[in-house]
């Protein structure tokens, strides 16, 4: 946590210094209960008056279990230390099984075998829990979008959220 929120703290503070950035958007983070607090103490610390919304995008178990299935990446252009990669890559018009960028083979992600995936999903369902109780703790509403559906219809509703 310390690591984690020293780099928030610079990057805070480095968003703040450009006059050009009005909205912040945060993938995946944070990622603890205690990132929140954390990162809440930063931003009442470094832009008091700024508006923090948080997001949550949920989807149907078998919705995401079906994604995790047709998931596919590749090791040649992400180069991952562990040869784990975990970014979808997106495959080739021509053969789906290769991908767009390289043309080479696509691999499942090793995250989303089964016994792996079943783990995963339930330590984010529980991660998931804390973080809400955290910002709710503090009077943020946690807003919840069904990304059940097409990208570009989450999209929308991820604008219209951010833009009110």
């Amino acid at each position: 946590n310390f690591t984690v929120i020293t780099s928030v703290h610079q990057y805070v503070e480095t968003l703040i210094r450009d006059s050009t950035i009005h909205t912040l958007l945060l993938d995946n983070f944070p990622g603890t209960g205690t990132q929140v607090s954390l990162f809440l103490s930063v931003l009442r610390q470094l832009a008091p008056r700024c508006t923090v919304m948080a997001v949550e995008l949920t989807a149907d178990l078998m919705v995401l279990r079906h994604r995790a299935l047709q998931r596919r990446v590749c090791p040649t252009c992400e180069h991952d230390p562990l040869c784990d990669p975990r970014l979808p890559a997106e495959a080739s018009p021509a053969d789906p099984s290769r991908c767009a960028r390289c043309d080479q083979l696509l691999d499942a992600r090793r995250g989303d075998q089964p016994a792996v995936y079943r783990a995963r999903l339930q330590r984010y369902q529980q991660a998931a829990a804390d973080i809400r109780q955290a910002f709710m703790a503090v009077g943020v509403t946690v807003v919840q979008v069904d990304s059940s559906h097409s990208l570009n219809r989450t999209a929308q509703e991820l604008r219209a959220i951010l833009t009110r």
